[in-house]
């Protein structure tokens, strides 16, 4: 167990914060000693119910099993798992660390009937095919993953989706560890075989959960909570969307998709269908502008700044999403600048080349002041509350129809504003919402200048 003292320590790791406990074990940031880099620890902490059904040795197998299951598996959207270390009772192994996941990414709750963000059919189809990609992969290799769902999910900072949490998966070389009793998998993402027999639970069990997911981001519900089929919740979406999910949500797996190439090719067909409905939808656009509003005097100083107070500030929803989009009047500025009229706001036409950490994110915006890039000498990192001038409403797909004036595709962006001595806020300026994150994780940075006329 972690100390109690200041540092808290398992072997030679130190721990930074905490980030989630599941049925098996806990899963905590933690820093390489010798190295100084970041990585993720699990630790094996039993829930009790999951001892008293398995006995603690099967328990510890599981544990050695998912270590061992991960650390043989290579693929580009499998998560990485390094050394297994006893200790005691309570066993643990390092894996690679990213700081986001999809379930942050949308927003879920623990609560999980709550509303969640939408993500664009773009953007959630691509999640999905790679999500298949590496199902493809691990089924091949005679695992079923059976607890498919967005918090395990992780993102990289280059928008790679990486599959993890392998502890309740079922392998072909290993005992089953079905019993009486225990649900594997996570309400509503589980297939209703595997709810009934969970050793059951086949390649097309992942299926039904990847469909669950995707419905999820596209709609910001669960299948069933509303009204079904899709069409009928957003009429963006028609009958090819209602018959990929009628087949991919189909309580007998004989009537699902078999294999997650086949699925791939289904949505494969349902991409090039929805870029025809996007193109009719561009050209039949009305005027957006008539749900943005005007935006004046600006905060332009950081904040320091946490929950209720910190919505307030950034004049965001429940959602962490803007109450309101703002009218851009972009044009052209100096060498490398746009200029937004609407604002007075000067942006960097091209942001940072990679993902930073929020240190580094400093030292890139003395450099922008020195070489006076664009004839100005003003740079800084903007404030939560800037970045959001540049998020388009998710619930208008039209607006996708016109491009930002930038020159790259920045979706995560560092603010200035801190939540907490080593944690600050950040916009997903491609999903639409706030978000907090250790100072160590890697967002890019578009810096920002005022016009000498602007609001502070």
């Amino acid at each position: 167990m972690p100390s109690k003292g200041k540092v808290r320590k398992i072997g030679p790791y130190t721990i930074t914060r905490t980030l989630g406990r599941g049925g098996m074990g806990t899963v905590y940031c933690v820093v390489i000693p010798a190295t100084g880099k970041t990585a993720a620890l699990k630790q094996l902490n039993p829930a009790e119910l999951l001892v008293d059904l398995l006995g603690p040795d099967t328990v510890r197998e599981i544990f050695y099993a998912e270590a061992k299951i991960m650390a043989r598996l290579q693929h580009p959207n499998i998560v990485k798992a390094w050394d297994i270390e006893p200790e005691g009772d309570q066993p643990y192994f390092t894996m690679e660390y990213f700081c986001n996941n999809i379930g942050m990414m949308i927003g879920e709750q623990f609560t999980l009937e709550q509303t969640t963000r939408i993500i664009r059919p773009e953007k959630a189809v691509a999640y999905a095919n790679q999500v298949l990609d590496g199902l493809q992969y691990i089924h091949a290799s005679g695992i079923i993953h059976r607890d498919i769902k967005p918090y395990n999910l992780l993102v990289t900072d280059q928008d790679i989706v990486k599959i993890c949490d392998f502890g309740m998966s079922k392998h072909q070389l290993i005992q089953s560890f079905g019993s009486d009793g225990l649900n594997i998998g996570s309400p509503y993402y589980t297939a209703p075989e595997q709810n009934r027999t969970p050793d059951l639970a086949d390649q097309r069990s992942d299926l039904y959960s990847v469909g669950v997911f995707l419905y999820r981001m596209l709609t910001g519900e669960l299948p069933g909570m509303k009204s079904f089929p899709l069409s009928r919740i957003n009429p963006l979406y028609d009958h090819a969307w209602d018959d990929f999910f009628t087949k991919s949500l189909s309580w007998n797996p004989d009537m699902r998709h078999q294999d997650a190439g086949e699925m791939t090719a289904a949505l494969l067909k349902l991409e090039l269908h929805w870029e025809k409905q996007k193109k009719k939808l561009c050209h039949m656009k009305g005027d957006e502008s008539a749900t943005r509003t005007t935006v004046s005097g600006l905060r332009s100083s950081p904040f320091r700044v946490s929950g209720s107070n910190a919505k307030k500030l950034f004049m965001v929803n429940d959602l962490w999403q803007p109450n309101s989009y703002s009218a851009n009047r972009f044009t052209d500025g100096e060498e490398g600048t746009i200029l937004d009229k609407a604002t007075g706001l000067h942006w960097q036409q091209t942001g940072s080349d990679y993902p930073v950490d929020r240190e580094e994110a400093d030292i890139i915006i003395e450099a922008l002041n020195a070489i006076r890039h664009g004839g100005l000498s003003t740079w800084r990192i903007p404030t939560v509350n800037e970045l959001l001038t540049l998020v388009k409403d998710p619930a208008l797909p039209h607006e996708d129809c016109t491009t930002l004036p930038f020159s790259d595709n920045l979706d995560w962006s560092w603010s200035c504003d801190r939540r907490s001595e080593k944690t600050s806020w950040y916009v997903n300026t491609g999903l639409g919402y706030v978000g907090w994150q250790d100072d160590g994780c890697r967002y890019s940075i578009r810096a920002v200048s005022s016009s000498e006329n602007s609001s502070i």
